[in-house]
């Protein structure tokens, strides 16, 4: 089968979708089915290479930043990616496309589906949901509701990666529900790490955006009175204020780390005892995910995706407060060794038995064979 994935991200530049969009592909190439991306260009990167079997093409999109990318961008992506995607869809002839997030993606995932007859799938991530995170779409809500519609008029199928993302749909799209399944991201999982249980690392891994809510989790962590470290990894529109507020608390414990690549990241995520979470609302967290595939628990914020991912004792522990986050982290600090242990393997085979990426790409498979027949 030739599968057709569109995404204005994909790594090094972009997020948790970025980088799920590039394990289902690579695994679709490795069950022997011929996969192909249009993604943005990022400086240093080729505009076309083939990476062991996987296709990419990466138009101009003079995106400037690997954590964010701007409307202006994403708009220059859609106009530049057109002519190579009717060259493809003419000359190629993909049996299937798969387009992450409602915009912008989409819109030509529909004109493939309108010109050629080309079945099209797509991927509702969390952010392209109206309510499910209102900022990110607040300012042009109803243009966006209104390409939206047309899109869920005209989209063979929707993915969701949790039951509350699917909820949300519903409610924004009540067209969408007869062409919605719930796919959740996957991982791989990794060597799970033994760490010695002394001094606790903690870390926060993502986008430094509002949602997140990293400013008041260095509040919080601030006000332990414990020796720890706790790195924080990302960039985003909230980089300035974070860094404010550590320059003036001057906590030696807590470190902003930039925004590193994956092995530099994962190297920390490696030597951490905790991944700690503070979201208003979340999809599915992919760092979460790679941090309990490394056997690295999490301690989140209760939320919208993060509730139906984090089982209490057995992957991590669910807070509604600061209150209630102080006494956990008091809790973990007197964890025995053995007790982290037991934590951090049930973490990792939470991933081995549910969040499997070779399994969430039968799920797609099986999606397309059922869309082209």
């Amino acid at each position: 089968m030739k599968i057709l994935i569109l995404n204005y991200e994909y790594p090094p530049a972009g997020g948790g979708a970025g980088n799920q969009t590039k394990l289902l592909a690579e695994e679709f190439v490795g069950k022997g089915h011929d996969a192909l991306v249009v993604s943005s260009h990022f400086k240093g990167m080729p505009f076309f290479e083939i990476v062991d079997g996987l296709k990419i093409i990466r138009v101009p999109a003079f995106r400037k930043h690997k954590s964010k990318s701007s409307l202006l961008q994403m708009a220059i992506y859609l106009t530049a990616a057109k002519l190579p995607f009717f060259i493809l869809c003419l000359f190629w002839k993909p049996d299937v496309i798969l387009s992450f997030f409602l915009m912008p993606t989409s819109i030509l995932a529909v004109t493939g589906k309108m010109f050629f007859g080309i079945p099209c799938i797509v991927s509702l991530r969390g952010g392209d949901v109206p309510s499910h995170m209102p900022g990110n779409t607040g300012g042009y809500n109803l243009l966006f509701k209104k390409i939206a519609d047309f899109i869920v008029r005209k989209a063979d199928m929707f993915t969701s990666v949790g039951s509350a993302l699917s909820e949300t749909a519903e409610n924004d799209f009540p067209g969408i529900k007869n062409k919605l399944r719930t796919i959740r991201n996957g991982i791989r999982v990794k060597q799970r790490y033994r760490r010695k249980y002394d001094k606790i690392n903690f870390i926060f891994l993502g986008r430094l955006s509002p949602e997140k809510r990293v400013y008041e989790l260095i509040e919080y962590m601030h006000e332990i009175d414990f020796d720890f470290n706790f790195y924080i990894i990302g960039d985003g529109s909230e980089r300035s204020r974070i860094t404010a507020l550590l320059n003036k608390i001057k906590d030696s414990r807590i470190r902003y780390c930039g925004w590193l690549d994956k092995k530099e990241a994962f190297a920390l995520l490696k030597k951490s005892h905790f991944m700690l979470m503070n979201s208003e609302v979340e999809g599915l967290s992919v760092s979460a995910l790679e941090a309990n595939s490394f056997g690295t628990p999490i301690i989140s914020a209760r939320c919208k995706g993060m509730n139906e991912f984090i089982v209490p004792g057995r992957n991590g522990f669910l807070f509604d407060n600061a209150e209630e986050f102080a006494k956990i982290i008091n809790k973990v600090v007197n964890f025995t060794p053995e007790e982290y242990d037991d934590l951090s393997r049930n973490s990792q085979n939470v991933m081995k038995k549910e969040f499997d990426i070779s399994v969430k790409a039968e799920e797609y498979l099986d999606l397309f064979e059922e869309v082209t027949r």
